[in-house]
């Protein structure tokens, strides 16, 4: 739309008095000349353009409400009585050139719609689109996320125009949006926001003069509306510079352009705040299905949850680089909070060891970790999966390409103690869990209380169970350390693949689960 504060603006030097009694008047296509025939029905939101002669006549006609009159040649006497419901301006220039004037506005204002409306399937048109803006405008134009973090900008001529960022939060304050001048700066400004899926965006223009050669709030509505609505059409990510600068980084340590030592500690001293010795790498494992502005908005929370990390996005994914300069094996990632924030998006995310050079080493491993734990489902509730726990399971997958070389096969089965198999089938046949407390109970240092605190239940009921796989190993393994490794490395063996490879083992019962929580844990 175009609004009749830009036809005054255009017409100022012309217009010798108003009345305004509404506060919203839009113009679409109701432009209405009238000079002697007054044949043309007058409907509301109309806009007239006529003489003092045939204003008169209008006013003893019943007039619908919110018409806006532009009279020419009003510089004698006002009429006595206009109607409240309507708009009056009256202008100093004659009827023709009038008319003249208001179709020149009305092309310019097409052909800045059309423009408005350019195709805009990825970020580079929407950057070309804001430049063209700019362009047009004479001034720089500023889009920012709901955190007032820079997505895009652009600017006229070859130089940089200084903004006074504080601008958009002490324009937050104005409702609606108007132009305001800047004195510190010696500027104009106009601020556009609009929500797009529950988050707000900021479309900014600052020029060195009004905007009355242009209705600003009207392109920039138009503006910042299709730019949102280009994003959702075509799945289009708009990272913040530093979001940017991190995936750039992150894609050449993994495509191997960049592998000397000294330039990747550089370049990534220059992307944290403070300089870092020692890094621990955290893997996010997004859904294949997830829109791009769900990596845009998740980014956005795990900046703010971790803001001295370096996180970035990478292929499908996400990848955080963390400072451990004390060198945790596990890195406190306010587990709730985090293990929240990924089931929220529907994510796993997967943890290296600390690395002082190998990044991309550790990016590998994080990933790996992260795609075990997401597909194992043995961490419970849990969205974290730390290196430590995953280890092993390298070494197994690596074991398990070796054997298929070897013996053209991809079922382990012979790596097993005998006794794991016959465990999952005792567990099919009465509906009990042994392999599961087993499995619990090697992990927690064949200790009875932390295995019935880990299950949820009383310590006397893992006492019985052990009972009865002491009978199923056909040995006591609580007192013989050999053994207990050989029955845990069976069990990782059993889940890598059951629920890893989803190869079956000799015996086809083995594929059904023996734990019975994995259906209530989201995928």
């Amino acid at each position: 739309m175009i609004t009749f504060h830009h036809i005054i603006a255009k017409l100022k030097d012309a217009v010798v008095s108003y009345q305004l009694p509404f506060n919203q008047f839009s113009l679409s296509n109701r432009l209405i000349f009238l000079d002697e025939d007054l044949s043309t029905p007058l409907v509301s939101d109309s806009f007239i353009f006529c003489s003092t002669e045939t204003f008169n006549r209008c006013m003893d006609l019943k007039l619908p409400p919110r018409i806006c009159f532009f009279v020419s040649g009003t510089r004698q006497e006002l009429p006595v009585h206009i109607p409240h419901t309507c708009n009056y301006i009256a202008v100093s220039l004659s009827f023709p050139v009038l008319c003249t004037r208001v179709m020149e506005i009305y092309q310019n204002y097409s052909s800045c719609r059309d423009k408005l409306s350019r195709l805009l399937p990825n970020r580079q048109c929407i950057e070309t689109y804001l430049k063209d803006l700019s362009l047009s405008l004479n001034s720089a134009c500023y889009l920012y996320n709901d955190e007032y973090q820079l997505l895009l900008y652009a600017h006229s001529g070859g130089r940089d125009d200084v903004v006074n960022t504080d601008f958009i939060v002490s324009a937050l304050e104005k409702k609606p949006f108007c132009v305001t001048q800047d004195p510190t700066y010696g500027c104009y400004s106009y601020l556009e926001q609009q929500t797009f899926h529950n988050r707000t965006f900021y479309l900014h223009f600052v020029c060195h003069s009004d905007f009355s050669d242009y209705d600003i709030s009207w392109i920039a509505a138009e503006a910042l509306s299709h730019i949102l609505t280009s994003i959702s059409d075509y799945n289009i990510p708009l990272y913040t510079t530093k979001e940017l600068a991190a995936q750039r980084f992150l894609n050449e340590i993994m495509d191997g352009s960049l592998s000397n030592w000294n330039e990747v500690g550089a370049r990534y001293t220059s992307l944290t705040p403070y300089p870092v010795m020692f890094t621990t790498v955290v893997y996010i494992l997004m859904p294949e299905a997830a829109e791009a502005m769900s990596h845009v908005f998740f980014l956005s929370e795990l900046n703010r949850l971790f803001p001295d990390f370096v996180t970035g996005p990478y292929e499908n994914d996400l990848i955080m680089l963390a400072p451990n300069s004390d060198k945790y094996s596990r890195l406190d990632l306010h587990n709730q909070e985090f293990n929240r924030l990924l089931e929220r998006y529907s994510a796993f995310a997967g943890c290296s060891l600390w690395t002082k050079f190998r990044l991309r080493t550790s990016v590998i491993l994080a990933r790996s970790n992260a795609f075990f734990g997401m597909t194992l489902h043995l961490e419970g509730s849990s969205r974290i999966f730390y290196h430590n726990e995953y280890a092993l399971y390298h070494l197994i997958d690596l074991a398990a390409d070796s054997f298929r070389e070897v013996h053209q096969s991809r079922d382990l089965t012979y790596l097993l103690h005998p006794c794991i198999l016959k465990i999952n089938g005792y567990d099919l046949s009465h509906n009990t869990n042994l392999l599961e407390v087993l499995y619990c109970y090697l992990l927690n240092g064949c200790s009875i209380n932390d295995t019935a605190a880990h299950l949820n239940v009383h310590r006397n009921t893992i006492q019985g169970k052990i009972l009865k796989l002491n009978d199923l190993v056909n040995e006591d393994f609580t007192k013989n350390g050999l053994i207990q490794c050989r029955l845990l490395m069976s069990c990782m063996i059993f889940f890598y693949q059951d629920r890893y490879l989803k190869e079956p083992f000799s015996r086809p019962q083995s594929m059904q689960y023996s734990f019975k929580n994995l259906d209530g844990i989201k995928k």
